[in-house]
């Protein structure tokens, strides 16, 4: 009964999951705290490291565990992450909530899908997965432009609530896949079965895998090749770059904090509708998407060479184009 109603309930969580209400604020906040540019930097270093360290072993995990009660640690890792923000505001503090952020993002990365789909299959819906995941991703990205739009507004005056309303969401969240979605039978569930290898041998087994099987797909696959490749280059340029973005437009720009939660509200709302007719984008060509993906980073480039007021119309087109395609 529960998993007949398996679209509204995963709108819900999608959208609460990442109401973070620290997002447009959480850069211009440790630098407030006394850590400085270099430090940023390598913040964002551990906090990218981290998410590479716990993907494969999240997703081994996954394969073996209850994927509603694993969702569930997931958030309660992101939320503890934002905890330790408020309570420990210097280098290691930050660091530490990077890490358990990266925790939760891996834990919730692919095991989300995987439960969706199954619930699905279950169902005899399948086809209907991408419709219902793009609208999830939509609502996630309407979530982030609230949070960004009013996180701003509420961190003018301390950052003490935006964390806790930070640390509640993703808490809230988790309890919703738990609560109203019962674990489905896996699709393609396989247990690995050896009478002489070791407990170790079979976990080491289990995480080479992917690597052995992403690397012969690439290798079979030219377009899949320069579809990795503009994935490094692209997105994790932009990636990098939308880090930087809050501290350049307090500090150069001299916007407050509401009004950078606002741009960055115009951007998300550009991703919402992008995630939303994603399905319907199927037939678009790669060279299309490439061109656009190009298209989107010219634009942030020029955002560099031009006055205080057109930066922001600059910074908004160029994140905007390239979260639509």
């Amino acid at each position: 009964v529960k998993n007949q109603l398996i679209e509204p309930v995963w709108l819900a969580h999608s959208f609460i999951d990442d109401l973070i209400l620290i997002y447009p604020v959480y850069a211009i906040m440790m630098l407030g705290a006394g850590v400085d540019e270099f430090e940023l930097s390598v913040l964002f270093v551990i906090w990218a490291l981290a998410s590479f360290a716990f993907e494969i072993p999240s997703g081994v995990v996954a394969d073996k565990v209850d994927r509603r009660g694993y969702i569930f640690a997931g958030s309660l890792a992101g939320a503890a992450g934002f905890l330790v923000w408020w309570l420990w505001p210097g280098f290691g503090g930050f660091a530490l909530g990077f890490v358990l952020w990266s925790l939760g993002s891996a834990i919730h990365s692919g095991t989300q899908q995987s439960l969706l789909y199954d619930v699905l299959h279950e169902q005899g819906r399948q086809s209907d997965f991408a419709r219902i995941y793009g609208r999830g991703k939509a609502a996630s990205s309407l979530a982030v432009l609230l949070a960004m739009a009013v996180g701003g507004f509420l961190a003018r005056n301390g950052y003490e609530m935006v964390l806790l309303l930070s640390a509640l969401a993703p808490f809230a969240s988790g309890l919703l896949v738990l609560g109203f979605i019962r674990e489905p039978a896996r699709s393609n569930a396989s247990t690995p079965q050896a009478t002489s290898a070791t407990s170790t041998d079979l976990a080491a087994e289990a995480q080479q895998r992917p690597f052995r099987e992403a690397l012969a797909s690439l290798r079979r696959q030219p377009r899949l090749r320069v579809i990795a490749l503009m994935f490094i280059v692209f997105v994790g340029l932009s990636g990098v770059v939308d880090e930087y973005i809050g501290p350049l437009l307090k500090d150069e720009l001299s916007l407050s904090l509401g009004t950078i939660g606002l741009v960055y509200g115009g951007v998300l709302g550009c991703q919402a509708f992008g995630n939303a007719i994603a399905h319907r984008l199927g037939a678009v060509r790669l060279s299309t998407l490439g061109q656009a993906s190009a298209g989107s980073h010219l634009l942030l480039a020029g955002a560099l060479g031009f006055g205080i007021s057109s930066d922001i119309v600059w910074l908004v087109l160029s994140f905007g184009l390239y979260f639509f395609m």
